[in-house]
């Protein structure tokens, strides 16, 4: 059957709600670390990982989180809320890595910090 079914076609019409079917635009494959730029904002990131994905060359570099960190997250455990000062150039540096890394410097940092303390324990 072809066609617009039940009219669907003149209620989308009729309620002024634009009607794509254009396909979505393809990505940009992301090669390497050293093409993603630095952000300004979360905004900014977001804006380019729009247009943006890991090609198979840093998708090969990853590696599997551990199933206890996974289930962890998933379990929707809060995270407690830590407010820490560091350097400026603790930071950038941080930042610069964690790019590398393809992570948020955020989510870095709390891994090292239970890294350390696993060592530790």
């Amino acid at each position: 059957m072809t066609g617009d079914p039940k009219g669907t076609r003149a209620v989308l019409e009729e309620s002024g709600r634009a009607m794509t079917t254009e396909p979505k635009p393809e990505l940009t494959e992301v090669q390497s670390w050293s093409d993603v730029p630095a952000f300004a904002s979360e905004d900014e990131e977001r804006s380019y990982w729009d247009g943006h994905s890991l090609g198979d060359a840093l998708l090969d570099q990853m590696e599997q989180a551990p199933i206890e960190e996974v289930l962890e997250r998933r379990s929707g455990q809060r995270s407690a809320v830590v407010v820490l000062r560091l350097a400026p150039t603790i930071v950038k540096r941080a930042k610069s890595l964690a790019r590398k890394r393809g992570m948020t410097y955020r989510a870095m940092l709390e891994q090292f910090v239970a890294e350390r303390l696993a060592a530790e324990e």
